[in-house]
């Protein structure tokens, strides 16, 4: 058995966050000593914690982490949304660093910072008026309630 303060040593996970996931029901200690409330852990449980860690490593929520300790059929389906998340992120961050870029260079040449190729131009322009018809009804909003 190793103590609350072994164990997170050699987890590489603080001793707060090991109490916070017993708090939880996350991770729970091994044996937790009556007298003094002491935890205590044991050597089996290095693989629960540092699957803990991989699943955090990937932005898992320790909502998801539980969910998955709890039915590892989860697990393939999470990393997958996980994957697509990331892959969304990367291009969102692909696009900003290549606009931040290019102002840099706007900014190096002395030119303006907020022209780009991209932005596009307002004009202002009168319209005629018109009449617009339009038909109010009121609904129950229960009848298009969906069991998805």
């Amino acid at each position: 058995m190793l103590t609350i303060g072994q164990f997170s040593k050699i987890a590489q996970v603080t001793t707060k966050s090991l109490r916070y996931y017993d708090q939880i029901g996350l991770l729970k200690p091994a044996y937790l000593a009556k007298e003094n409330g002491y935890r205590y852990y044991s050597t089996s449980q290095l693989e629960e914690v540092l699957f803990i860690q991989r699943l955090k490593e990937y932005d898992f929520s320790l909502n998801e982490i539980k969910a998955v300790i709890a039915n590892s059929q989860l697990l393939k389906p999470l990393i997958e949304k996980k994957i697509y998340e990331t892959a969304q992120l990367m291009q969102k961050y692909s696009y900003l660093l290549t606009r931040m870029k290019t102002d840099i260079n706007n900014l190096t040449k002395g030119g303006n910072f907020m022209l780009n190729a991209r932005d596009f131009v307002v004009e202002v322009v009168d319209n005629q008026k018109m009449n617009i018809f339009s038909i109010r009804k009121k609904m129950n909003v229960k009848l298009w309630e969906c069991s998805w």
